[in-house]
């Protein structure tokens, strides 16, 4: 992937390739991308599925999802690529300073994060009742 690409290059300007790949993985550019994948990895899952869940109940029920059925999929989509979108264009973030809009941090970063527990509880609802 990419830490292969800078290793490469690195190598061919006459650099230690293991020096640019270590440095490469302590990035803001990998770390911040890094943080917004496996964040998305824990979420999406649980999303997806109960997404699945809304549909499978819809079609055994031989109807059409709700507008509310479908908004609260669709939300969860849109929330996680703002969330996914903030952290990973974040750059390096100041921690004794991070607020919203501050120290580095995105305000889509909360708004996404929110957004986001919004739209599961959304869908929560709409896959028990």
């Amino acid at each position: 992937g990419e830490q292969m690409q800078v290793i490469r290059k690195a190598v061919k300007e006459g650099k230690k390739g293991s020096e640019a790949g270590a440095a490469f993985l302590q990035s803001p550019y990998y770390r911040s991308w890094s943080r917004a994948q496996l964040n998305n990895t824990e979420y999406a899952p649980m999303l997806s599925l109960l997404c699945l869940v809304i549909k499978y109940k819809a079609d055994k029920e031989e109807r059409n999802l709700t507008k509310s059925e479908s908004l609260a999929c669709l939300s969860s989509v849109v929330f996680s690529y703002m969330f996914v979108y903030a952290v990973a264009t974040q750059g390096k973030i100041d921690h004794k300073n991070m607020k919203p809009g501050q120290g580095g941090m995105s305000p889509l970063r909360p708004m996404g994060a929110l957004g986001r527990y919004a739209s599961m509880a959304w869908l929560l609802y709409h896959a028990i009742k």
